[in-house]
């Protein structure tokens, strides 16, 4: 009868054994790989992650709102198992062995391991475990109450993060497919690209950050100055050389301005010279000047203009305030600002073609 107690007694202390460290894994595991995770990330995943992530994530919200109370609970816990192990190790080993026992199973078998699984899985290991996490806060709520309130007036209550502009810049960039490469190259000697289409490419990520920029830019960074605008007065006669100057310009849109550069009054498109013959010489009138202007106060912000310039008025902005005019802005200079890249037409194809030309005259000549 003795040796069955003895025995009875030597298994259920196994057994306990086993079960304290287990929840020891559990507690060490969680407090890296669940409450390592940041409240903008938990909810990144809960909008946008993958299947598996927004169930688990959902599953976790609730306890995480309060992430002082589950941390002291996880510690406890841990403390707990940690106290106790050494306790039950010596009903079954010497004192010498039940220590060094003891010290190896907590570091390797309740620290190493569990929270180098939960780093990478804590989130469904946090899922999977929410009815035994929210057993842990209610059996010991009366000492880890107390104690998150504690930590909520001392260091206050947790709060989403979110990104500055610069950090979103830079976290754009380490998103393309080129950096995730170079780092995965660095790890080991494999050149094959990333075939990942999640990631972006970097013409997407120079976009996105071009937007992310012209945010906290203002008309003034990106007008053209008023002394390097091509403008007619309200008295030019359309003749022949006239008519070569509009050709070699290159603009669509021409300002108007009577009197002096400072009195701006309307613009004319160059396709409404099509009709004029240079022969007849005729003047420019106000009933051939469009008069449809769109202001800008210098400080007007990037994505306030493009929204002025989306309502089909003009695609021509005058820069001003009540004292002079600083230049003009074009829609395509905000698109061009936004994308980063440089919007060629037609015209802008041919001058290029011809300084090309020339280019490779000038070169031959030399040669």
């Amino acid at each position: 009868m003795s040796e069955d107690v003895s025995k009875f007694k030597f298994s259920f202390t196994i057994i306990t054994v086993v079960c304290v460290l287990l929840i020891a894994a559990t507690c060490s595991g969680l407090n890296i790989g669940l409450l390592g995770i940041d409240p903008l990330r938990l909810e990144t995943y809960e909008k946008c992650g993958e299947p598996s992530e927004q169930s688990a994530a959902k599953k976790v919200k609730l306890i995480m709102e309060d992430r002082h109370l589950l941390l002291c609970a996880l510690l406890f816990f841990n403390a707990l198992c940690m106290t106790i192990l050494p306790m039950l190790l010596n009903v079954l080993l010497s004192p010498q062995l039940a220590v060094l026992l003891s010290i190896t199973g907590i570091l390797f078998c309740g620290e190493i391991v569990p929270q180098a699984i939960c780093n990478k899985y804590g989130l469904q290991v946090g899922a999977f475990l929410v009815p035994l996490l929210w057993v842990m806060i209610f059996t010991t709520f009366a000492v880890i109450y107390p104690l998150a309130r504690f930590l909520d007036k001392l260091l206050g209550p947790s709060h989403i993060h979110y990104y500055e502009r610069k950090q979103l810049e830079q976290l754009v960039l380490m998103h393309t497919n080129e950096q995730i490469d170079k780092q995965h190259n660095s790890g080991d000697n494999s050149s094959s690209k990333s075939e990942d289409t999640s990631h972006l490419e970097t013409e997407e990520a120079t976009q996105i950050q071009g937007a992310i920029k012209a945010a906290s830019m203002t008309i003034k960074d990106v007008l053209t100055d008023i002394k390097d605008v091509t403008m007619l007065p309200l008295d030019t006669v359309f003749d022949q050389d006239m008519m070569n100057y509009l050709y070699e310009c290159g603009h669509s849109r021409i300002p108007i301005y009577e009197g002096n550069a400072q009195n701006i009054i309307g613009v004319i498109h160059v396709k409404q010279m099509i009709m004029y013959q240079p022969k007849l010489k005729q003047q420019l009138n106000r009933a051939n000047v469009r008069q449809n202007l769109v202001f800008f106060e210098p400080q007007t912000r990037i994505f306030d203009a493009l929204n002025q310039f989306q309502t089909g008025k003009s695609h021509l902005g005058i820069v001003r305030d009540e004292e002079q005019i600083y230049g003009i802005v074009t829609l395509e200079d905000l698109v061009e600002l936004i994308l980063q890249t440089e919007i060629f037409d037609e015209e802008d194809n041919k001058n290029i073609l011809l300084k090309s030309d020339q280019s490779n005259n000038d070169k031959q000549l030399r040669i």
